[in-house]
């Protein structure tokens, strides 16, 4: 319980700070699963200063982060050398970065790791179950966010998206 007030207490810290923040770092995190569809990020307020379409090697999309029902599952990556996930890599504010952990419950709540990596010349995040399941499917709402993200994605191969 501590845990959870902590991080609201914190999420609430770094809302405030969006309204006063001048800093000019940025980050660049990579986006696999509902993140991809355009009105969740604009949704949670985070402002995307740029964004590319990227193919990250050596990781598989997996439904292995538990939801809240029994067989939920959001999507997470694994590390698997045959494998590759499309997906975009937008760059965001330090700020919404750390906002964005608030929404993914990294930090306090260990739901999601931030996993930082190197790949392509390009240094980027993203997030990662802290304890992945097996046997967990999408919910149909959590699937049309995917594939709203995906449909705006030219380089993700078509087997993928049915997938």
């Amino acid at each position: 319980m501590i845990r959870i007030i902590l991080w609201r207490i914190w999420f609430e810290i770094l809302n405030l700070l969006k309204f006063v923040w001048f800093g000019k770092e940025t980050v660049e995190y990579f986006a696999f699963g509902a993140n991809l569809d355009p009105s969740v990020l604009l949704s949670r307020k985070i402002d995307i200063l740029g964004e590319k379409q990227f193919s990250l090697k050596g990781y598989a999309l997996k439904f292995s982060h538990k939801g809240p029902y029994i067989h939920q599952g959001y999507a997470s990556l694994e590390q698997d050398s045959q494998s590759t996930v499309y997906g975009k890599l937008y760059t965001i504010s330090y700020l919404d970065a750390l906002r964005m952990d608030c929404f993914e419950g990294d930090f306090l709540l260990q739901r999601y790791k931030r996993v930082k990596v190197s790949s392509d010349n390009r240094s980027f995040f993203f997030y990662q179950s802290y304890s992945p399941m097996t046997q967990l499917f999408p919910t149909n709402d959590y699937k049309q966010k995917m594939l709203r993200g995906y449909s705006l994605i030219d380089s993700a191969p078509k087997d993928f998206i049915e997938w």
